[in-house]
């Protein structure tokens, strides 16, 4: 099986994008003309929200992350790990009975056989220096110079790039890729995608 990469789709879409900004777009009116007249419309905006979320969900879109990736891994795995930096959720994944491993970023997730891999590579830039602004701009720089870079066969991704800029993770997945290369990774038990989120 080749390397294969597809989009999770929250399913909120434009109606669910302009029901969000009608509601804060009501209170801010509110609070600014001092007249809470229009909170009535906020109310409807946000119930209006629920019905559609609700039936976004029924139509089988509006997955978790945990959910949709757990889909598309389709069983348990030996290794997982999840996380949260900048407001974007991320998963990498290592299934040793399957000969796969998974990277879930920024709604992408990706399906890369042992076999499809070229090389791996991890980088983690050190924040040094700088009050809060310094390091709040540098953070950027950071997460996209930081992370787990894996060389494919693919010619439509070549590289899948898994940015974090957690250092114990990179080390973590350092290591997994070291003993995975030397044939001394442990098989586990399997963990659920989903539950380890």
């Amino acid at each position: 099986m080749a390397v294969q990469v597809q989009t999770h789709d929250s399913g909120t879409g434009v109606v669910g994008t302009l029901l969000a900004v009608g509601f804060w777009a009501t209170i801010v009116w509110a609070v600014a003309a001092n007249n809470f007249g229009p909170l009535v419309l906020t109310a409807v905006f946000f119930l209006a929200h629920l019905w559609h979320r609700g039936r976004v969900r029924d139509r089988g879109k509006g997955k978790t992350a945990e959910e949709a990736f757990e889909r598309f891994v389709g069983g348990p795995v030996d290794y997982v790990d999840w996380g949260k930096e900048c407001g974007y959720t991320h998963c990498i994944a290592l299934s040793l009975s399957k000969r796969e491993f998974y990277v879930y970023q920024n709604s992408l997730m990706a399906r890369i056989p042992f076999d499809d891999i070229r090389s791996y590579d991890f980088a983690y830039m050190e924040l040094i220096g700088g009050g809060f602004a310094g390091k709040w701009a540098k953070s950027g720089d950071q997460i996209r110079n930081s992370g787990i870079f894996i060389k494919t066969k693919s010619l439509d991704h070549p590289e899948i790039k898994f940015r974090t800029a957690n250092k114990r993770l990179i080390e973590k997945w350092s290591e997994v890729w070291a003993q995975l290369t030397e044939g001394t990774l442990p098989a586990t038990e399997g963990v659920s995608v989903a539950k380890a989120g």
